[in-house]
This record gives C-alpha cells, structure tokens and sequence, in this order.
C-alpha cells in the first residue's frame, strides 16, 4: 500500500502536457484552373467544332506540385494531346478532327495534383 500512496502525488502532478499549436499547416489543395476562365464556368462549356479544333487548358497548383492531365474523349475519334509546363504553370493541349461522331458528346480533362482532381468538360456540337 506504501508504494501506490508515494505514486499518486506524481500522477496528480504530471496533468495534461497538451500545448494547442499556434500554426497549423493547411490541407492540400485542389489544382486551380487558369485557363479556360473559372469565371465563365468550367463545365459544359459550348464548342462548335465545324473543323479540326484544338483545346488548351493551364492550371497551376497551390502548392506547387506538378499536375498530370486526363482528356476523356467518349467516342473513337483521332485525337493527341500534349502536356508541359512553365515556371509554375501547367499545360495540356489537346488536338482533335472534326467528326460527326462527336456531336452532342462531352469532352473532359481531369487535372490532378497527385491527391486531388479538378475538371473541365466541354459539349461538342458539330454543323
């Protein structure tokens, strides 16, 4: 009985040691889109595709990391893209032919950070 009435005082001392922190680093964010302009709305944007178009979109992260594209073309059609960068924007041109097939589909591109993905699609009309 000795030893645990010597221990209690000490337990009674050592209270809780939990200091709030006076910074806390913030979250990861999403990758912001330049290009097209946030602004004018980034989904289902119009394009009237009566001959070869291409479509470029920039992005930059908050936290600088580098960011990968993804164009979703939902029907089998010709198209290539390419990605680079510059300073601490981002990149990605996509080419594509004009074809009947595309009317009235959804064209996308997801841009990601690695963790967190941003999107940009646009509605094809073909005359």
């Amino acid at each position: 009985m000795t030893r645990f009435a010597a221990a209690t005082p000490l337990l009674g001392l050592a209270g809780c040691l939990f200091i709030e922190p006076g910074w806390v680093p913030a979250g990861n964010q999403p990758p912001e889109v330049v290009r097209p302009d946030p602004a004018d709305g980034l989904q289902d944007i119009p394009l009237l595709m009566d001959r070869d178009t291409r479509i470029t979109v920039i992005g930059s992260d908050p936290e600088g990391e580098p960011l990968e594209f993804v164009w979703i073309v939902p029907v089998d059609v010709v198209f290539d893209w390419s990605t680079g960068s510059q300073a601490d924007l981002w990149f990605s041109v996509l080419e594509i032919d004009a074809d009947p097939l595309l009317d009235g589909q959804r064209i996308e591109v997801l841009i990601s950070d690695g963790d967190l993905v941003e999107s940009v699609s646009w509605l094809v009309e073909v005359p």
